[in-house]
Protein backbone atom coordinates (compact mmCIF):
# COMPACT_ATOMS: atom_id res chain seq x y z
CA UNK A 1 0.00 0.00 0.00
CA UNK A 2 1.33 3.27 -1.12
CA UNK A 3 1.25 6.86 0.92
CA UNK A 4 -1.60 8.51 -0.54
CA UNK A 5 -3.59 5.19 0.09
CA UNK A 6 -2.68 5.06 3.79
CA UNK A 7 -3.57 8.17 4.21
CA UNK A 8 -6.72 7.74 2.20
CA UNK A 9 -7.70 4.98 4.69
CA UNK A 10 -7.16 7.00 7.75
CA UNK A 11 -8.81 10.01 6.41
CA UNK A 12 -11.83 7.52 6.01
CA UNK A 13 -11.46 6.05 9.38
CA UNK A 14 -11.01 9.69 11.00
CA UNK A 15 -14.48 10.37 8.61
CA UNK A 16 -16.37 7.79 10.10
CA UNK A 17 -15.42 8.58 13.72
CA UNK A 18 -16.30 12.04 13.44
CA UNK A 19 -19.93 10.92 12.18
CA UNK A 20 -19.99 8.38 15.29
CA UNK A 21 -18.49 11.56 17.36
CA UNK A 22 -21.30 13.80 16.42
CA UNK A 23 -24.18 11.47 17.33
CA UNK A 24 -22.64 10.02 20.54
CA UNK A 25 -20.25 12.16 21.59
CA UNK A 26 -16.44 10.76 21.38
CA UNK A 27 -16.65 8.89 25.09
CA UNK A 28 -19.95 6.86 24.19
CA UNK A 29 -18.66 5.99 20.98
CA UNK A 30 -17.42 2.25 20.86
CA UNK A 31 -14.43 1.64 18.52
CA UNK A 32 -16.10 -1.62 17.60
CA UNK A 33 -19.40 0.21 16.05
CA UNK A 34 -16.70 2.33 13.62
CA UNK A 35 -14.83 -1.06 12.98
CA UNK A 36 -18.05 -2.69 12.14
CA UNK A 37 -19.32 0.24 9.96
CA UNK A 38 -16.22 0.20 8.36
CA UNK A 39 -16.26 -3.38 7.65
CA UNK A 40 -12.76 -3.77 9.24
CA UNK A 41 -11.25 -4.52 12.48
CA UNK A 42 -10.38 -3.02 15.70
CA UNK A 43 -6.73 -3.95 15.05
CA UNK A 44 -6.84 -1.80 11.67
CA UNK A 45 -8.24 1.32 13.60
CA UNK A 46 -5.68 0.96 16.38
CA UNK A 47 -2.80 0.93 13.18
CA UNK A 48 -3.76 4.20 11.72
CA UNK A 49 -4.63 5.87 15.81
CA UNK A 50 -2.62 3.94 18.22
CA UNK A 51 -4.18 6.70 20.31
CA UNK A 52 -7.72 5.34 19.81
CA UNK A 53 -10.63 7.95 19.65
CA UNK A 54 -8.75 10.54 21.55
CA UNK A 55 -6.07 10.57 18.73
CA UNK A 56 -8.47 10.54 16.18
CA UNK A 57 -10.56 13.71 17.46
CA UNK A 58 -7.51 15.22 17.30
CA UNK A 59 -6.49 14.06 14.15
CA UNK A 60 -9.67 15.02 12.72
CA UNK A 61 -9.94 18.82 14.39
CA UNK A 62 -6.11 19.47 13.67
CA UNK A 63 -6.79 19.01 9.73
CA UNK A 64 -10.19 21.44 10.27
CA UNK A 65 -7.59 23.77 11.97
CA UNK A 66 -5.15 23.66 9.40
CA UNK A 67 -7.60 24.33 6.67
CA UNK A 68 -9.25 27.17 8.43
CA UNK A 69 -5.47 28.49 9.01
CA UNK A 70 -5.40 28.81 5.08
CA UNK A 71 -8.07 30.70 4.53
CA UNK A 72 -7.68 33.37 7.91
CA UNK A 73 -3.48 33.50 6.68
CA UNK A 74 -5.09 34.82 3.16
CA UNK A 75 -7.32 37.21 4.92
CA UNK A 76 -4.88 38.25 7.70
CA UNK A 77 -2.73 39.99 4.91
CA UNK A 78 -5.04 42.18 4.02
CA UNK A 79 -5.11 43.59 7.70
CA UNK A 80 -1.73 45.63 8.84
CA UNK A 81 -3.11 46.50 12.27
CA UNK A 82 -1.96 43.85 14.67
CA UNK A 83 -4.75 44.54 16.74
CA UNK A 84 -7.37 43.76 14.25
CA UNK A 85 -5.51 40.82 13.01
CA UNK A 86 -5.83 39.76 16.81
CA UNK A 87 -9.55 40.25 16.62
CA UNK A 88 -10.22 39.19 12.97
CA UNK A 89 -8.18 36.00 14.48
CA UNK A 90 -10.04 35.12 17.69
CA UNK A 91 -13.51 35.61 15.47
CA UNK A 92 -12.21 33.35 13.37
CA UNK A 93 -11.33 30.55 15.75
CA UNK A 94 -14.53 30.96 17.51
CA UNK A 95 -16.55 31.04 14.04
CA UNK A 96 -14.90 27.90 13.31
CA UNK A 97 -15.13 26.09 16.81
CA UNK A 98 -18.51 27.22 18.01
CA UNK A 99 -20.91 25.27 15.70
CA UNK A 100 -19.01 21.90 16.95
CA UNK A 101 -19.51 23.00 20.53
CA UNK A 102 -23.15 23.91 20.34
CA UNK A 103 -23.55 20.30 17.86
CA UNK A 104 -21.26 18.48 20.64
CA UNK A 105 -23.06 15.46 21.63
CA UNK A 106 -21.31 14.86 24.82
CA UNK A 107 -24.15 13.73 27.71
CA UNK A 108 -21.85 14.20 30.64
CA UNK A 109 -20.35 18.07 31.18
CA UNK A 110 -17.18 15.48 31.97
CA UNK A 111 -17.26 13.60 28.80
CA UNK A 112 -17.52 17.15 27.02
CA UNK A 113 -14.63 18.60 29.11
CA UNK A 114 -12.02 15.80 28.05
CA UNK A 115 -13.30 16.59 24.07
CA UNK A 116 -12.90 20.24 24.64
CA UNK A 117 -9.11 19.77 25.88
CA UNK A 118 -8.82 17.61 22.71
CA UNK A 119 -9.93 19.66 20.75
CA UNK A 120 -8.89 23.07 22.25
CA UNK A 121 -4.92 21.12 22.27
CA UNK A 122 -5.53 20.46 18.63
CA UNK A 123 -6.38 24.15 17.51
CA UNK A 124 -3.51 25.49 20.00
CA UNK A 125 -0.98 23.25 17.96
CA UNK A 126 -2.62 24.82 14.86
CA UNK A 127 -2.73 28.30 15.17
CA UNK A 128 -0.41 29.01 18.26
CA UNK A 129 2.56 30.34 15.79
CA UNK A 130 0.03 33.02 13.97
CA UNK A 131 -1.35 34.17 17.10
CA UNK A 132 1.98 34.85 18.94
CA UNK A 133 3.41 36.06 15.44
CA UNK A 134 0.39 38.75 15.62
CA UNK A 135 1.01 38.61 19.77
CA UNK A 136 4.67 39.93 18.27
CA UNK A 137 4.03 41.85 15.69
CA UNK A 138 1.73 44.20 18.47
CA UNK A 139 4.52 44.37 21.24
CA UNK A 140 7.01 46.29 18.16
CA UNK A 141 4.02 48.31 17.03
CA UNK A 142 3.52 49.17 20.33
CA UNK A 143 0.21 48.60 20.25
CA UNK A 144 0.51 45.64 23.16
CA UNK A 145 2.29 46.68 25.99
CA UNK A 146 2.99 42.59 26.92
CA UNK A 147 6.45 41.50 27.57
CA UNK A 148 6.39 38.08 27.56
CA UNK A 149 4.77 36.86 23.62
CA UNK A 150 4.67 32.88 25.07
CA UNK A 151 3.13 33.62 28.17
CA UNK A 152 0.28 35.99 26.34
CA UNK A 153 -0.63 33.23 23.99
CA UNK A 154 -1.22 30.71 26.88
CA UNK A 155 -3.56 33.41 28.54
CA UNK A 156 -5.62 33.67 25.21
CA UNK A 157 -5.47 29.70 25.27
CA UNK A 158 -7.06 29.24 28.08
CA UNK A 159 -9.20 32.16 28.08
CA UNK A 160 -10.48 30.83 24.48
CA UNK A 161 -10.36 27.03 25.91
CA UNK A 162 -12.82 28.10 28.99
CA UNK A 163 -14.86 30.24 27.18
CA UNK A 164 -15.98 26.89 24.78
CA UNK A 165 -16.94 25.50 28.17
CA UNK A 166 -19.21 28.75 28.52
CA UNK A 167 -20.81 28.46 25.04
CA UNK A 168 -21.29 24.93 25.83
CA UNK A 169 -23.10 25.65 28.97
CA UNK A 170 -25.20 28.65 28.05
CA UNK A 171 -25.10 27.97 24.15
CA UNK A 172 -27.33 31.20 24.03
CA UNK A 173 -24.65 33.46 24.81
CA UNK A 174 -22.40 34.74 22.64
CA UNK A 175 -19.28 35.78 23.80
CA UNK A 176 -17.15 36.18 21.24
CA UNK A 177 -17.00 39.97 21.93
CA UNK A 178 -16.73 39.47 25.53
CA UNK A 179 -13.80 37.17 25.03
CA UNK A 180 -11.84 39.54 22.65
CA UNK A 181 -12.16 42.71 24.94
CA UNK A 182 -10.96 40.25 27.60
CA UNK A 183 -7.91 39.41 25.38
CA UNK A 184 -7.29 42.96 24.61
CA UNK A 185 -7.49 44.15 28.01
CA UNK A 186 -4.52 41.28 29.22
CA UNK A 187 -2.54 42.54 25.92
CA UNK A 188 -2.82 46.34 26.89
Amino acid sequence: MNMSEEKSKKEIIAETFLKFFLQHGMVQTIINDVAKELHMSKKTIYKYFRGGKEECLYFIFSNIATESLKHLENDLNDIPDPKEKLIYSLKHIFGLAVPYVLGNAAEKEEDFLLENQIVGESFRDVFQNKLKMIIHEGIEKKEFHVKDVELSFHFIYGIITESMVVVHQNPKRNIVNEVTEAILKILK
